[in-house]
């Protein structure tokens, strides 16, 4: 295809570079050093929005603002060397870099340098410091990878653990990671892992020529092979789909191998299945055998690192049928030939602008835009996979919650004046970090499925860190008069607890307190009660219940675990009716 277009611009059908090697693309800009040959790269949001790249070099790491895209500014780098540790830097053909929080951590496959781990906190406006840099545990590694809901930090294909995996527990304290698992997968758990995508504890292991494992580290000292599959070639990275259906896995070895999708689906099973491989090489029909390298996923679409084809994007809505969508080619002078390896090394698709990084081994830092509906899905009002807490971005950008979620502190009482109130508590955040707080509540008839949504938003933005205590929440239900109760709007069947009934809520970092106080006028009415736990598979935990000998006076507490999936519900039921109120974090 490139030849193709090369031809075409030699008959002047093209007026500018660009046709000849992007489609749906276009260069923002190309920072390079001759000096330096480069590897991987990862991305940085903070707290303001604006966006970095962290490239990586044979013998630094580079700190990159692309805020504006045009013109990246290099604000730091740093070799390997570290004084306080007496630890030489050394020149590493693979670096790898992944973030938690405000921090970023990096190893090399070379030398003794251990895990750095860089503290970006300061920024905009202040340094970037490498605050920790620790080879006890390691020399060298091939990959990382950061769960970022669960603050895990995965290291593999290390010199003291090349046949497993090292874990630390990065959420405690981000600066000095722990370890909480240091284990080898040798005998029947695929062994040395190359490249490891992890999501609520599972771990997508690509095992070189062994293939693809997937491995529950839920107890990261005791992992569990869940199901595996060779899939032929040296399975060198993957990603899977957003919606944990399917995977994406490139094998690097031997050249001119596709892209591969499994069904994820039967893997609690222990079943693996190849559903779909694809390629589509942009030297073709002169030369087929291209390279992906390292895939990723952002909604429909996949974004492929893909050496002398430099950055390939597919949807793959349709696993039976990909289609090449776009690409930008960061290597256009191998023109009809894929010797050797050179290209596009990396890429980085989840930016809250939409703008992609990519890597380059010989020539560096390339920054792109691209008319595709990308999206990073920051901000989006959901917690996506690698959100913690808040709808902070993950990947995007640091979560609020992380350094002061202690103040995300306060106490709210809400009577209860209609049959069913499910009091709801999100919090989301701009590209500025303000946290909006919204409460929700809503009637619900159990028998008929009526409902009468009452929403009310009773905050703006919030500065980061203010504590919303000080603010004196408060929160207006509509209330009912006997009438209003009786009437076809609101169904009669609906007048139940009315009047003296009250929920106070207490939450802090961990854990909230219940307290019901239910002093009801139709306490003869009522048979039982019971406060349950609903997960996020549906399955009820019951933590108290009791029949109508013991009811009145009633006055409850209860404290329980603040998981933002799970529901806590009260359900009272009468002679004739039950009535749930569904506390919902």
């Amino acid at each position: 295809m490139k030849l193709f277009n090369s031809l075409l611009l030699l008959f002047g059908l093209f007026v500018h570079l660009n046709a000849q090697i992007s489609l749906n693309t276009t260069l923002e800009s190309n920072w390079d050093d001759t000096s330096l040959a480069f590897n991987d790269i990862w991305g940085y949001v903070d707290d303001e929005g604006n966006e970095y790249a962290i490239l990586g070099a044979r013998t630094k790491v580079l700190f990159f603002d692309v805020t504006d895209p045009t013109t990246p500014t290099l604000l730091a780098d740093f070799t390997g060397d570290w004084i306080p540790g007496g630890i030489s830097g050394v020149s590493s053909t693979w670096r790898d870099m992944k973030v938690y929080d405000r921090y970023v951590y990096a190893v090399a496959d070379s030398g003794n340098e251990g895990l750095m781990v860089f503290d970006m906190s300061a920024l905009p406006g202040g340094n970037i410091n490498k605050i920790c840099q620790d080879n006890s545990d390691f020399g060298k590694a091939h990959n990382i990878f950061v769960d970022v809901p669960n603050g895990r930090l995965y290291v593999v294909g290390s010199n003291t653990q090349n046949s497993g995996v090292i874990i630390y527990d990065v959420a405690s304290n981000p600066a000095s990671p722990t370890i909480i698992g240091n284990v080898s997968l040798s005998g029947g758990l695929g062994g040395y892992i190359h490249d490891i995508f992890v999501q609520d504890n599972i771990g997508y292991c690509s095992s070189a020529y062994a293939g693809m494992y997937i491995i529950d580290f839920t107890i990261p000292t005791s992992p569990t092979l869940l199901a595996s599959l060779n899939t032929g070639g040296y399975n060198h990275s993957n990603w899977i789909y957003e919606d944990g259906t399917k995977l994406l896995y490139a094998e690097e070895v031997p050249a001119g191998l596709p892209l591969g999708i499994l069904d994820l689906d039967e893997v609690a099973m222990g079943n693996l299945t190849i559903i779909n491989k694809f390629k589509e090489p942009l030297e073709a029909p002169a030369a087929v055998d291209n390279i992906y390298h390292n895939p990723f996923i952002v909604d429909s679409f996949a974004i492929v690192s893909s050496y002398q084809d430099g950055i390939t994007i597919y949807n793959i809505d349709d696993p039976m049928n990909p289609v090449l969508r776009g690409y930008y080619d960061t290597y256009p002078s191998n023109v009809g030939d894929y010797s050797g390896y050179a290209g596009c090394w990396g890429t980085y698709p989840f930016l809250p602008s939409g703008n992609i990084l990519a890597s380059d081994i010989s020539t560096g830092l390339y920054v792109i835009s691209t008319s595709l509906p990308i999206s990073s899905e920051c901000g989006n009002g959901v917690l996506d996979a690698f959100e913690q807490e808040l709808d902070c971005g993950g990947f995007c950008m640091p979560c609020e919650s992380t350094l002061c979620k202690s103040d995300l502190n306060f106490t709210n009482n809400v009577p209860i004046d209609t049959t069913t109130v499910s009091n709801t508590i999100t919090a989301s955040t701009s590209l500025k970090q303000h946290i909006n707080v919204v409460f929700q509540a809503s009637l619900i008839n159990l028998e008929s499925g009526f409902e009468v949504p009452l929403d009310t938003e009773f905050l703006g933005e919030i500065a980061p860190c203010t504590p919303i205590s000080t603010l004196s929440p408060t929160i207006d239900l509509f209330e009912y008069s006997d009438a209003e109760l009786e009437s076809e709007d609101v169904r009669s069947d609906r007048k139940i607890l009315y009047n003296n009934n009250n929920i106070t809520v207490t939450y802090n970092d961990a854990n909230s307190l219940v307290y019901f106080d239910l002093l009801d006028k139709y306490s003869d009415e009522i048979k039982a009660i019971t406060f349950y736990q609903v997960d996020l598979l549906g399955k009820k935990t019951t933590l108290f219940e009791t029949t109508a000998s013991t009811i009145y006076p009633m006055m409850y507490k209860q404290l329980i675990d603040r998981d933002l999936l799970d529901q806590y519900v009260l359900e009272i039921h009468y002679l004739d009716k039950v009535q749930q109120i569904r506390l919902v974090y």
